[in-house]
This record gives C-alpha cells, structure tokens and sequence, in this order.
C-alpha cells in the first residue's frame, strides 16, 4: 500500500507458497486497536528450512484482487501493489555450500551398525538420500534411505545378510561380521557423494573380553602371560583401525588375520 494511515479497516488476504508445494492463506484486518504495526503488516506463514524458497502469490484487498503492480482498490482512496519475489530462508547463508560426512559410531555391539549423518546438505535438504553398505565378503552393497542429520541403525535384516531369500528368512537379528565395511551416502543428484571404510571388531573384542575374565587380574598369581598376548591384540587392532582410517587396507586385512590367528591359539591355551 503507498498510505498506511487509514481511516477504516481493511481485510487484507495474502496467499503464499513454499516450493515443497504447501500453500498458506492468511487474512487480517488492518488496523488493529492496539497494535503498533512501525510502519509494516507483519504476517507469518510458513516454518522454513535452509532449502525452502517462499513467494507470495495471490493478495486481495476486502475481497478485490491487487497485482503486482499498483491497483486502484474500488470504494478506497489507495493503491496497491505487492511483491512476488521468491524469499529464501537467510540471505546470509550460501545455498550451494553442500558438504556430505558421516561417522560411524562404536556401539560395542556386534548386532547393530550404526551411522551418523554430519552433512551439510544446502539445496538437497528435502531431496532423498541413499546409503550403500558394503558388509565384509559381499560383493554388492545393500542399498537403503538415508535419515539425514541423524543417526541410522543397520541390523542383519537391514543389511540382507540373515538369508539370500527372502521367503525362507528367520525374523532375528544376527551378529554382523567383523571386517571392513565400505560405507557411502548419495546425495540428488548423484555427485554428490562421500564414502569411508569402517573396521568392525566388536566380536574379536567380545571374545577378547572374555579372556580378560579369565587373567584373573586382581590375583597375585594373575596370568602375565595371558594378558601380554591380550595387550600385543589390543594393540593389534589399534593399528588396523589406523590402517583403515588411513585407507591402508591391504595392510588392515593383515594385521586383521594375525590378530585372529593369536586369539586362536590364546583361547585354546586357556581352555585346554
């Protein structure tokens, strides 16, 4: 409006839609008693994400229909106009700044997986994400959607690793194997993508575990030789995750199998 110093009120409709498709009609009557407008009719409309883009679309003043060029309101002294310009979350913040990362997180528990979306998705905030895990001695990944900006629980079912068919499948959740899990999330479109290996353990460190028990730590006739070989593993596998993270897999697999190879012959010592 070009005269916000009115002698009657108006009833003033604005109906405006986000680019998720939703759409919000707000009607007010301008003045208020009471409200001190600063020059400005405030309406509020939408709650809006980083990627939502917002436009008005449609305006009418006591029912007549303003464009977006100035309007004469019939039986009103005024004129006015609005403003279809698309509106964006905050100015401030760059769009385009799309940055995928994720952290698998230690559980301890061979029957979960589970992963933590850290992405900064900009523009593909409310597009589908997938993620592709690729458990150890699988050729092809299992392929599922991706919660984003949460953490994602993966099981034996999730993963399809309980059977190859499907109608003979036992519903119950087994331990996932130990080994290198090739783990990558998938943006829309496409290149955008970020993968990373994960070195699981937790069925070495369950065993491992049980071997503590048996050191009889608080002892004075504790097991010093059991629990160097479990420190030597300790150590072992500590070295693998390094190798992994440093995408040093051959060298992984190696220490892997020589860890296995001590906790072999450390649980018949112990149980012969």
């Amino acid at each position: 409006m070009d005269d916000y110093d009115i002698e009657k009120p108006i009833v003033i409709t604005v109906v405006a839609r986000r680019n998720d498709g939703e759409y919000n009609t707000q009607i007010l009557t301008y003045p208020t008693s009471g409200v001190d407008y600063e020059g400005n009719v405030r309406m509020v409309f939408f709650d809006v994400a980083r990627s939502h883009v917002c436009q008005i679309t449609s305006v009418f003043i006591n029912g007549h229909e303003v464009k977006t060029y100035y309007t004469d309101i019939p039986d009103l002294d005024m004129q006015a106009r609005y403003d279809d310009s698309l509106c964006r979350y905050d100015k401030k913040v760059n769009m385009n700044d799309i940055r995928l990362s994720f952290q698998v997180l230690e559980t301890r528990d061979p029957k979960v997986l589970q992963v933590l979306d850290e992405s900064e998705w900009g523009l593909l905030e409310d597009r589908k994400a997938i993620i592709e895990i690729t458990t150890p001695g699988m050729s092809d990944p299992a392929t599922l959607f991706l919660g984003k900006n949460q953490v994602n629980t993966f099981t034996s079912l999730t993963l399809g690793l309980n059977c190859f068919n499907y109608d003979d499948c036992n519903v119950k959740y087994l331990d996932l194997p130990d080994g290198i899990y090739d783990i990558k999330i998938i943006g829309s479109p496409s290149t955008y993508n970020f993968s990373r290996k994960y070195l699981k353990t937790d069925l070495i460190r369950r065993r491992l575990d049980r071997l503590w028990i048996k050191t009889d730590v608080l002892c004075e006739d504790k097991d010093k030789d059991l629990i160097d070989k479990i420190q030597e593993m300790e150590t072992l596998m500590a070295v693998a995750e390094a190798n992994v993270r440093l995408d040093n897999i051959e060298a992984a697999h190696e220490i892997i199998d020589r860890v296995g190879g001590l906790l072999e012959m450390a649980t018949n010592c112990v149980d012969c």
